[in-house]
């Protein structure tokens, strides 16, 4: 078997790829199509490619500007890198070699491939799946055969068959992109390191969004339905993700559900969320929080790493915490404004820095309310 070093691919295949591409660039040059909404009917057919003993260079063996990888022990092979300049990809049914048939996988992308210039990718009806395709950072659009049987393609993203799930969106697809109607579950790293889409919205008629949608750069997100239901994590390390719209009605702010979204600044709590996960906005760029009367519950680490935030609002007469959830080192301001005692938290809710550092605001003539511990241990406290 030929073995692939992924960081000669990323240091210096775009340079000599880019040559090697050119001389493909003019069979290539397919225009992709804008994100319009219409279902993709095209009648792809997968070729059989002859490979010699010649096209073996160092980096695999080189056909048409597509390097392959053969297992000679398993007969099989795999496309591990695309020259620079080819613009448009349909990958070979199989590969003959010295008289072999080497089978080419059904799932697309199961291994890293090096193509920085394809806008788009043409996948037979013997294709099952698709793999997040991170090598491809170009890619406009992915056609799907009209007669595959288990995927389809619209506007140029991946659907399964019945179009119900969106199985991936390419990282460069033409905007203003939008969530296909018939979409009820976005499947895991379904839109993952993607370049092109600045604002995304979930839409009401999604049910599920599985896994995660992460490491993408747009910058704000909009939420259309409290009946959405989403993993851990799901939003997690979307550094560029500025503004979070939240929708009426929701109830619960999943664990880690916005961790390491290090931009953000801008998140609406809307009166009914009653639970906010573990470490859901670790590490965020928050610098003033308010949240609703409705909140019961809120995990351990909610705000840690949140390095910015300086003033938080409780407005709940009744609310557990969890372990250091209160506690941020940033802060200077602590507001509550329930007109009346407030039940549930204990003298360990808050650490010795934040009694001795931290002002407490209460409401105007509700001092006797207050009177009791935590609240009693604040060195600094003001009526409002």
């Amino acid at each position: 078997m030929i073995k692939i070093k992924r960081l000669t691919f990323h240091l210096i295949c775009s340079a000599i790829l880019a040559v090697i591409g050119l001389v493909f660039t003019a069979c290539n040059n397919d225009d992709p199509k804008p994100n319009s909404g219409s279902e993709d009917n095209e009648q792809i057919t997968d070729e059989i490619v002859y490979l010699a003993a010649e096209d073996l260079t160092e980096y695999g063996y080189l056909k048409d500007g597509v390097y392959y990888e053969l297992n000679h022990d398993k007969l099989t092979a795999k496309i591990t890198a695309v020259a620079g300049g080819v613009t448009t990809l349909t990958p070979p049914k199989s590969i003959i070699f010295n008289g072999n048939n080497y089978t080419m996988p059904t799932k697309f992308g199961s291994g890293y491939i090096h193509a920085p210039s394809v806008e788009t990718l043409k996948l037979s009806a013997r294709y099952t799946a698709i793999e997040p395709l991170s090598g491809f950072t170009a890619l406009k659009r992915i056609v799907i055969s009209k007669d595959n049987e288990n995927l389809k393609s619209s506007n140029g993203v991946v659907l399964s068959h019945d179009a119900k799930t969106l199985i991936y969106v390419p990282a460069s697809i033409p905007t203003p992109f939008s969530i296909p109607a018939s979409v009820t579950t976005i499947n895991n790293r379904a839109i993952t390191e993607n370049l092109s889409i600045k604002q995304l919205t979930i839409p009401a008629i999604v049910k599920y969004v599985n896994g995660s949608i992460w490491k993408n750069q747009f910058e704000k997100l909009i939420i259309e339905s409290s009946d959405t239901h989403f993993s851990d994590e799901c939003f997690a390390r979307n550094e560029e993700l500025k503004e979070v719209v939240l929708p009426q009605g929701i109830t619960e702010i999943n664990n880690a559900l916005f961790s390491y979204c290090t931009d953000l600044e801008t998140i609406n709590f809307p009166e009914g969320l009653t639970s906010i996960g573990s470490t859901a906005f670790r590490s965020c760029d928050l610098s003033e929080v308010s949240l609703p009367s409705t909140l019961a519950h809120i995990g351990d680490n909610v705000f840690e790493g949140c390095n910015d935030l300086k003033k938080i609002y409780y407005k709940a007469a009744t609310f557990k915490s969890g372990s250091n959830a209160l506690n941020v080192a940033s802060l200077t301001e602590i507001h509550f404004t329930h007109r009346g005692e407030v039940t549930g938290l204990s003298a360990t809710s808050f650490s010795n820095d934040i009694y001795n550092n931290c002002r407490l605001f209460i409401p105007k003539g509700y001092a006797s309310a207050y009177a009791k511990e935590p609240f009693s241990l604040f060195k600094n406290v003001t009526e409002e």
